[in-house]
């Protein structure tokens, strides 16, 4: 549930540059390798990976990530994706070597799942189009040999909520314009490979490590 770094050619982590339709949504605490927000794959009409060749404003040779949301239209369109896991659907690994090697409890899956919808059409046929889409999408995981001090196996709870709206409108014949609201949420209930959350969170302080 963190933010991935992309290379390309040698370049460096710092080397990215994330745009939504063209404007920069760089994180300003941080280099080229993370942003402001997290991106609800459904809100994007087309994402384009631009690898070698950037344009003169890009002041990075890495890989530049244009995307494109989508505008709705004259006709009413939408669309539902979801997909999920649970530990049932997981094998299991966890071998007599394993155990006498010291492993009580194995990395596991608690749940994963991704759910998105979108809606999008005319206000005004033909001036003035929306589109709305909602995501939220998860990753829990159970963290080997580490426990809370009641016993149970520790959680690494994790979730991202994305509600976005997009109004567009034809104000002349070769001219547009787009006002937009994208408000994302996040939840890490229990972050154990973050040393500086650990001294100030309660949460933390309740997981201790099995050796």
């Amino acid at each position: 549930m963190q933010q991935a770094t992309l290379h390309v050619h040698g370049s460096s982590s710092n080397d990215n540059v994330f745009m939504v339709d063209g404007m920069w949504i760089q994180h300003t605490g941080y280099g080229g390798n993370q942003t402001g927000a997290y991106f609800n794959d459904n809100l994007m009409q087309d994402v384009v990976y631009t690898t070698s060749r950037l344009a003169a404003e890009a002041p990075i040779g890495g890989i530049q990530i244009n995307m494109i949301p989508r505008e709705g239209g004259n006709q009413f369109h939408g669309s539902i994706f979801g997909t999920g896991a649970t530990s049932s659907l997981e094998s299991k690994n966890l071998s007599s070597t394993l155990k006498s090697a010291g492993l009580v409890a194995q990395n596991r899956i608690d749940t994963i799942y991704d759910l998105d919808a979108g809606v999008g059409g005319p206000i005004l046929k033909d001036r003035l189009w929306f589109y709305s889409s909602f995501r939220r999408w998860g990753a829990n995981n159970y963290l080997a040999n580490t426990f809370t001090p009641e016993g149970t196996q520790a959680l690494d709870d994790n979730r991202l909520t994305d509600i976005a709206l997009r109004l567009t409108g034809q104000i002349a014949k070769n001219q547009k314009l787009t006002v937009s609201y994208d408000r994302g949420f996040k939840l890490r209930g229990h972050r154990p490979n973050n040393l500086i959350s650990a001294s100030f969170s309660d949460l933390i302080a309740d997981v201790v490590q099995k050796t």
